[in-house]
């Protein structure tokens, strides 16, 4: 399961004001790479390479493809 979308909606916010300005968010981009991610990336087969992430409600401001996993990608 992962963590409920309005409970993560004060670290989205962050994170888009702080992308837009051009400045490093890297620990609220981990914290929701961590909440949104980890969990799914954890629970795929070695085999699969490619994810397709489908947002819904304040998740559709995130750009995830600029979230850093724990692995630093």
């Amino acid at each position: 399961p992962l963590a409920d979308a309005t409970a993560l909606s004060g670290d989205v916010e962050r994170f888009v004001q702080l992308a837009a300005s051009g400045v490093e968010a890297t620990a609220v981009s981990r914290r929701l790479a961590a909440a949104l991610l980890d969990p799914v990336l954890a629970a795929l087969p070695p085999r699969v390479h490619r994810l397709l992430v489908s947002p819904d409600g304040v998740l559709l401001r995130v750009p995830f493809e600029a979230l850093r996993l724990a692995d630093g990608r």
